[in-house]
């Protein structure tokens, strides 16, 4: 496939020369949010990227609207425990998450983030209880059933 991995929330730092939960300290949310918009339209702007975002991203219209423009969104869904379990080690770096009880408001938010994650992807992946490869597997066939069907669309 040969496309380019990016992170929005590295691609953040990078610029800012700081990490983002000191962004959110010195700040704020909204400071960061505007950072973030312009860094997703900046690269969904471009082709053949593999573009990770973090989860507030689709929360904004704007970037729902950028994702979608001409690329394959997919959300590698998971429940709350698995999302929990896989950031255990880091909610302490995590500025949403630094709450008495991270699970909970890891629940919290998914619930308040379901109508946008649903309509910013084109198709959703399910990732709880699965390997690296197997997700990566489910990840690829949906890639080329999109290629498949977007290259029909211009013949």
């Amino acid at each position: 496939m040969r496309w380019r991995f990016i992170d929005t929330d590295s691609e953040i730092e990078r610029l800012e020369k700081r990490r983002i939960s000191q962004i959110f300290q010195d700040q704020g949310e909204d400071y960061f949010r505007d950072l973030e918009r312009r860094v997703v339209r900046d690269i969904c702007a471009q082709r053949h990227y593999v573009i990770s975002t973090g989860g507030g991203a689709v929360l904004d219209p704007e970037n729902r609207t950028a994702m979608r423009a001409g690329n394959l969104v997919i959300w590698l869904r998971a429940t709350p425990e698995t999302i929990f379990n896989r950031l255990k080690w880091s909610v302490h770096t995590r500025p949403l998450l630094k709450a008495p009880d991270p699970l909970a408001r890891i629940r919290a938010m998914a619930t308040e983030r379901q109508h946008a994650y649903d309509t910013a992807c084109h198709v959703a992946v399910d990732t709880d209880n699965k390997s690296h490869e197997a997700a990566a597997d489910l990840l690829w066939q949906e890639v080329e059933s999109w290629k498949t069907s977007t290259s029909s669309k211009t013949q």
